[in-house]
Parts: structure tokens; C-alpha cells; sequence
């Protein structure tokens, strides 16, 4: 886990470096130029109670919007007794609130000072109660009036009626149609005097408001954020916050990173062990990644090719193969250290009296040829450039004198590779024959097809993954292509491997000295005795080319 969170902070170390500095920068930043005061704020509250039977919610409600303007805000200015204050002050230091359950509207005035919070909180909560109650009684005063009006009204049209239809209804036979204006006029009279009778009857319901008391002013917290007033105290706290944040930031990226990371992961997707880890190499020693040599292959880096080594020879034996394999080393996309761990593969062989022959099939960006010292020129696709008869098949096969390697390097660029497969084919079944392990370098499957026409002439194919570079994408679509044409992957060689970045001190610190404290001195150069690979081209036998037993269990 350590490990894992150290590889997260080499790759994303900008982020987590620059947003807590940015955090600190700005608390500096904000920080006050004076002396900062914090000043204690009071409250009270004055509770107002509501007759429910008189007044319903939307009438409390709107009787509290009224009271921010208009009469209430005037009386409470009058009771206050001060010129210089306000309405737009008043509005600030008071508020309402009407609790449903309870119909208690609750008025409350915070203030700086105590005795102020007091006395603004009962001289609004005095002028609300009074200016809304006073609204009651006249409300009152006008609907008895309007009744005994209505009441009135219709005692006259009955009056009038009668007084000018006299003799028509005092006769024996009035007409119908004045009896039955008359007894229309007399129902409406009826029902003015009725509601007359119930408006006068009604309760006197002069205060809908009653004040029921008041609390005592006390301190409240602020409600705004106030931040620490010293230099260093907001410089820590930016520098915290900024942290949490670049932490935050690191782990959506990482969510959301695409690329393959971990061992795991990668044999999950190629559903094949990691055969190698290979170690991130340092600027120190990246020039001898440019030329492979024996003297210089040590530490950690030529460990996991060891391991690798080891490991496909187990899998030799296990699988009862009585010669040795043709290898493919291949990855999904270009720039994943593909050439290079196939050519210190090829060393790890070689340093164990077993040379191996490398085939530089990577005719799009040939590469193999630099890192053994070789022309590329004449190579394998010499024969077909030319014909097939200007070039002898022995005469591509050539032999790297430092490390006893036999290379076949690339040739000429070409725009077809089918035709050559019959070539690598010849050239992989005699290095096989010789008892030499075969190792093909061949362009990344997701660039060109090169590599699935080459598998007929291979056994295995090793899968080359770099840590932070391949994608799950690539590996998929590399897998489905390998599976199509039913390509045996025996492993994956993980470059760049963070576990292996950091293995390096352990090996450095306790590995690298002899007993004595000494730095042991640099592997010898393979000698010529080990039988050498002609440069004329021809593949000669490996004597006692025997693989290592696997271990007992």
C-alpha cells in the first residue's frame, strides 16, 4: 500500500505539491492588515401569540410582510424615541418568525449591545401587536356597519314598494306579479336583518395579537464564517485545506486513469503471470539500455529478466518440450520498452552459456539492430527486396561479439511482410534445431498486422506492458486479436514496475557489497570459449544446451 501511494506521488507530485502551496498563499493573502476584533452579538426575542379563531395563516403572513414598511416600522421608530434611527436599521437588527403548530409569531432584535437588542425587540414586538389589533377593531366596526346598511337598505325598497303599489294590492284581486316583487323584497329584508342580528351577536375579538413575554438578551454564535486573524494560524489552514483537496483531486484522476498501473491488473486482462518487473532505469544508466553488455548487466534490471529466464525455463520443462521455444515478444502499442526487454531477455540467456537468436522483425521501427551493434543491412527482408536469390538465408544471421548473441536484424523497409514469413520461419525452426532459444521482435499488434502474420513461425508470445503508459483499452483489443488466431501468451513483462523501482534500494544496500564491504566488481565479458556464432551466418549447435531441472516442490 506504501508503495502504491509513493508511485501515486511520483506521477502525480504537481498536484499535490501545488495545491497545498496554493492554499497557503492564499491564506496569507486574506489575511487581515489590522488588529482583528471580534465583537459579542445578543439576541432577544419577544413571543407574540395568535388567536387561530380569529386570524388564519395567510392572514399572520401577511400581517408580517406588512410589518417591514409601512405603520409598524413608524411606531417602532416613534417608541424608540431616537431621530437618527432608521427603518432600513430597524430591518436589520429585527426579524419574525410564525411557528404553525403553536400560532406564536416570535420577534426578535440582535444587536452588538445588549440593552439595544433588548429594547428593539420589545419596541417592534409593542408596534406590531398595536397597529395589527388596532386593524382588528376598526375591520369589526366596518362589518357591523356594512350589515346594518344592507339591513336598511332593503327596510326602504320594502317601504317604497308598498307606499306606491297601495291601491293595486289593496284591492280584491291584486296582480300576481306585484305580490311576487313584494314577497321578493321582503325575503332580501329578512336576510339583511338575519345577518345584521348574527354580525351584532358575534364576540368582540379586539386583540387577534397578545404579547406573552420576552426572553433575556444572550450571546449567539456568529453566523458568518470568521477565520483565525493570525498570519500563520490562515497560512495552516490553507495549507490543511489544500491538502484534503489535492488528495481529493488525486483520487478522481487516478479513478478515472485508464492506464495499466499494477501487476495484477495486468495479468487479470492477459490471463497470464508476470514474468518480469522490471525497474524503472535511472538517468545514470540509461545509455547502457543502448547497447546490451554483459558488463554492465547487473542489479535490479537484469534481475527481472533473471526471473524471467527462470521462469520460462520451468515452463519448458513442465509443458515437456524437448526444444527449446520460439519466442515472440510483442506489446499493444509502440514506446513500451518491447525491443529492449527483448534484447536483455536474449542476455539473460546468453550469460548462462546459452545463447539465444534474435530475430529483429520489427521492419516498421527496426531498433534490435542498434542494441547489438549490428548493420541492419543485409536482414531479413533482404531476400525479398531483392528477389530471394541475391542474398543467402546464412548470410542475414549475424553475431554480436560482445555478448555471443546471433542477430538477424530487420533489412530494408518493405510494405508487405507475408512473403516473409517462409524466411523467419527457415531462420526460427534451424535456430531451434541448433537447441537455441528463438527470440522475435516484432512491431506492437495494435499498429500493424505484422505480428499475427508472424505467429506460425513462433511458440510463445510474451506481452510487454509499461506501467502508466499501456491502456486497458490496448491490452483488450491486443488480447481479442492474440485469442483470434489462438496465439499461446506464456507472460507479461511489466516495465516500469513501481514495486521494482523501490526493491532498488533494498538491493543496492544489502546485495550490491561483498562480506567486506567492498563494491563487487562488474560481470565479465562472456568469453570467446563459450563457442562463438560464426559471422558468416550459419546457426551452429549449442553443446550441453540443458535446461535447468525445475525445483522440487
Amino acid at each position: 500500500m506504501i508503495i502504491r501511494f509513493l508511485f501515486i506521488f511520483r506521477r502525480r507530485w504537481p498536484i499535490i505539491v501545488f495545491i497545498p502551496l496554493l492554499g497557503a498563499a492564499l491564506g496569507i493573502a486574506f489575511t487581515p492588515t489590522g488588529k482583528a476584533r471580534s465583537e459579542a452579538s445578543y439576541q432577544s426575542t419577544v413571543s407574540v401569540a395568535v388567536d387561530p379563531e380569529v386570524l388564519n395563516q395567510t392572514a399572520i403572513s401577511q400581517d408580517l410582510i406588512e410589518a417591514e414598511r409601512g405603520e409598524v416600522i413608524a411606531t417602532t421608530k416613534g417608541l424608540l424615541e431616537d431621530e437618527a434611527v432608521t427603518a432600513a436599521q430597524i430591518r436589520k437588527v429585527v426579524s419574525t418568525d410564525f411557528d404553525e403548530d403553536s400560532f406564536v409569531v416570535s420577534i426578535s432584535a440582535r444587536s452588538p449591545d445588549k440593552a439595544e437588542a433588548t429594547r428593539y425587540a420589545k419596541d417592534f414586538a409593542s408596534a406590531f401587536v398595536s397597529v395589527n389589533n388596532g386593524r382588528a377593531d376598526t375591520a369589526e366596526v366596518e362589518s357591523l356597519a356594512d350589515a346594518s346598511e344592507a339591513r336598511d337598505a332593503a327596510r326602504s325598497a320594502v317601504l317604497e314598494f308598498l307606499s306606491q303599489n297601495d291601491l293595486a294590492l289593496s284591492g280584491p284581486n291584486p296582480p300576481a306579479s306585484l305580490q311576487l316583487q313584494l314577497q321578493l323584497l321582503q325575503s332580501t329584508l329578512t336576510n339583511a336583518e338575519t345577518e345584521f342580528n348574527r354580525v351584532q351577536a358575534l364576540p368582540k375579538a379586539s386583540e387577534p395579537y397578545r404579547s406573552i413575554g420576552q426572553s433575556d438578551a444572550s450571546l449567539v454564535a456568529s453566523e458568518k464564517l470568521e477565520l483565525p486573524a493570525s498570519r500563520v494560524l490562515r497560512m495552516s489552514l490553507g495549507f490543511i485545506l489544500g491538502c484534503i483537496g489535492a488528495a481529493v483531486l488525486v483520487a478522481i484522476v487516478e479513478r478515472l486513469n485508464p492506464r495499466i498501473d499494477n501487476p495484477d491488473q495486468a495479468a487479470e486482462l492477459i490471463g497470464a503471470p508476470v514474468l518480469a518487473m522490471v525497474p524503472v532505469v535511472g538517468r545514470r544508466h540509461k545509455g547502457d539500455l543502448l547497447r546490451a553488455d554483459p558488463a554492465e548487466f547487473r542489479g535490479p534490471f537484469a534481475e527481472a529478466f533473471r526471473s524471467m529466464r527462470a521462469h520460462l525455463d520451468f515452463r519448458m520443462r513442465s509443458d515437456g518440450h524437448e526444444k527449446p521455444p520460439r519466442i515472440m515478444v510483442t506489446s499493444a502499442t509502440p514506446s513500451e520498452g518491447k525491443s529492449t526487454s527483448a534484447a536483455f531477455m536474449a542476455v539473460s540467456f546468453a550469460e548462462v552459456d546459452r545463447p539465444p537468436v534474435v530475430v529483429g522483425a520489427d521492419l516498421r521501427r527496426p531498433y534490435i539492430h542498434k542494441i547489438f551493434g549490428i548493420d541492419r543491412l543485409p536482414g531479413l527482408s533482404s531476400r525479398a527486396a531483392m528477389g530471394g536469390t541475391a542474398v543467402p538465408l546464412a548470410e542475414i544471421v549475424k553475431t554480436d561479439e560482445v555478448t555471443g548473441v546471433s542477430v538477424v536484424p530487420s533489412g530494408p523497409a518493405v510494405d508487405r511482410v507475408a512473403n516473409l514469413l517462409g524466411d523467419l520461419n527457415a531462420i526460427t525452426t534451424a535456430g531451434q534445431q541448433a537447441g537455441r532459444v528463438v527470440i522475435v521482435d516484432t512491431p506492437p499488434v495494435m499498429v500493424a498486422n505484422d505480428a499475427t502474420d508472424f505467429l506460425a513461425a513462433t511458440d510463445w508470445v510474451v506481452v510487454v506492458v509499461r506501467v502508466g503508459r499501456s491502456t486497458e483499452r490496448s491490452i483488450k483489443q491486443m488480447m481479442a486479436t492474440l485469442s483470434l488466431n489462438q496465439a499461446l501468451v506464456v507472460g507479461v513483462v511489466m516495465v516500469g514496475s513501481v514495486e521494482a523501482s523501490d526493491a532498488k534500494r533494498y538491493y543496492y544496500s544489502y546485495y550490491a557489497l561483498d562480506e567486506g564491504g567492498e563494491t563487487r566488481e562488474k560481470v565479465a565479458r562472456i568469453p570467446d570459449s563459450h563457442g562463438p556464432v560464426g559471422t558468416t551466418g550459419s546457426i551452429p549447435e549449442q553443446p550441453d544446451a540443458e535446461v535447468p531441472e525445475p525445483p522440487e516442490v
